[in-house]
């Protein structure tokens, strides 16, 4: 994702060097009229930034989530562990941008009611396969949480590595 934000950055700063190297016949308003023209052609739906960034990173991210190096992943899924802590064997969970599906097949395991949601079909597919591994019983679903329709009412609502990636406005 950051390499997504500072390739826009770069050709940014492109379109700037162009509007500095404009002839004085243009108007300060024309140029700044310019720029902005730029600037709403540059914004790229933030949620279709994070797609791409997924897309190709799905493997990647697998890596981390599974692996012994220290992991925000990690710390992320200890912090619902502690959550669920307090919720009886059989409470449900709805992971919000689960990614490859580790912290939903990680609460399976315990006994809670899993559901994972994530709008890349990458990471999906790789929390699909997870979950035949495991041999656990949480569920995984392709789709954006500003159109996901619960068919429940959920205990646990991790958000967890979801809310960054989303703008302001979202």
């Amino acid at each position: 994702l950051l390499s997504v934000k500072k390739r826009g950055l770069q050709w940014m700063q492109l379109k700037m060097q162009k509007v500095a190297s404009f002839p004085n016949r243009h108007s300060l308003s024309e140029k700044l009229n310019y720029v902005l023209n730029q600037i709403e052609e540059l914004r790229i739906d933030q949620q279709n930034q994070t797609k791409l960034f997924f897309k190709g990173h799905a493997v990647e991210w697998q890596k981390k989530a599974t692996g012994d190096v220290y992991s925000t992943i990690n710390d992320r899924h200890r912090a619902v562990h502690r959550t669920l802590s307090q919720y009886p064997k059989g409470a449900s969970l709805l992971d919000v941008g689960c990614g490859t599906g580790q912290l939903a097949i990680e609460a399976a395991e315990k006994g809670f009611n899993a559901r994972g949601v994530d709008f890349a079909e990458e990471m999906i597919s790789i929390a699909n396969r997870n979950v035949v591994e495991s041999g656990s019983y949480a569920s995984f679903e392709v789709g954006s949480i500003f159109e996901y329709k619960p068919t429940r009412k959920y205990d646990v609502i991790s958000a967890m590595g979801f809310i960054e990636y989303i703008s302001i406005e979202q």
